[in-house]
């Protein structure tokens, strides 16, 4: 998985950047050695296509807990980080929801992203949200872009209610993590013309699905999130990294009980958690 002047093309970022992805790597698998891999076919789908979807991967009764804590804070006005006329997101996720912890720290995800590093990588932010049905204009994350928290990483989307064509479907340009065109740092927001154009509609795929069900993607590739045109949607992100996205200490923050009783093999992931 070492990054060479080659991978410039496809990444943002110059040599230092690269040479220091590389350091940061190699000191996680150091400390965190991984040799299991019970996930082959979804680490190879996502070094080829970029994404994976799980089916039927997690408990819906934990999904669906999620939901009404997230719908119960909204209510409230309880931990609101950001809201604009399409989308609610609520402040530290993880400390303050019950449900929110066990599903980032769920073992499907731990294994998989691990083995995906082959290392134990670590948590970095956390997101949950809900979008509204909207007619605005498509701006910021409704355009395709490719991430820059880091060279590599790899986001968790749980979507917390069915997700289907008119409900605001993740969207990812299958292989475009590895395969950029000339001139696609000149600007980071792109929109679904330039990118069709480009990659051709083929390759522009919409990752519906069902409570339960669990999509992982690479999101240096191209993707953006799709306007809810009939029905709201609900959803949990967590991205893992093996160092901080943008090398910036995150302040996403852990119950420091839940912190405790995890087991032995799980706490790295916490590493860059502030436990509370």
């Amino acid at each position: 998985m070492w990054f060479t002047e080659h991978d410039l093309g496809c990444y943002w970022g110059d040599m230092q950047g690269i040479s220091r992805f590389n350091g940061a790597i190699q000191k996680r698998r150091e400390k965190c050695p991984f040799k299991q891999n019970k996930y082959e076919n979804v680490v190879d789908n996502l070094n080829e296509k970029g994404y994976y979807i799980i089916r039927d991967a997690i408990d819906k009764d934990k999904v669906e807990a999620l939901t009404k804590e997230l719908d119960n804070l909204i209510e409230s006005g309880n931990y609101i980080k950001r809201q604009n006329e399409f989308e609610i997101v609520v402040d530290s996720a993880l400390l303050n929801t019950a449900n929110g912890p066990a599903l980032a720290f769920n073992d499907l995800l731990v294994d998989i992203a691990s083995a995906y590093f082959k290392t134990i990588p670590m948590i970095g932010t956390v997101n949950l949200r809900k979008s509204f049905v909207t007619d605005s204009l498509e701006e910021g994350t409704l355009l395709f872009h490719c991430d820059k928290n880091s060279i590599k990483m790899i986001k968790f989307f749980f979507y917390l209610n069915d997700v289907d064509a008119g409900t605001g479907p993740h969207c990812y340009v299958e292989g475009s993590h590895k395969q950029k065109f000339h001139g696609w740092k000149n600007k980071y927001r792109w929109s679904h013309d330039e990118i069709e154009n480009i990659y051709g509609k083929d390759r522009i795929k919409y990752l519906t699905g069902k409570v339960g069900d669990v999509i992982v993607a690479n999101t240096t590739g191209f993707h953006r999130g799709v306007k809810c045109a009939e029905s709201e949607r609900r959803m949990l992100t967590v991205n893992y990294v093996v160092h901080p996205e943008f090398w910036i200490q995150p302040s996403e923050k852990l119950d420091k009980d839940f912190y405790d009783q995890l087991p032995e093999n799980k706490k790295p992931v916490a590493d860059l958690l502030v436990k509370e």
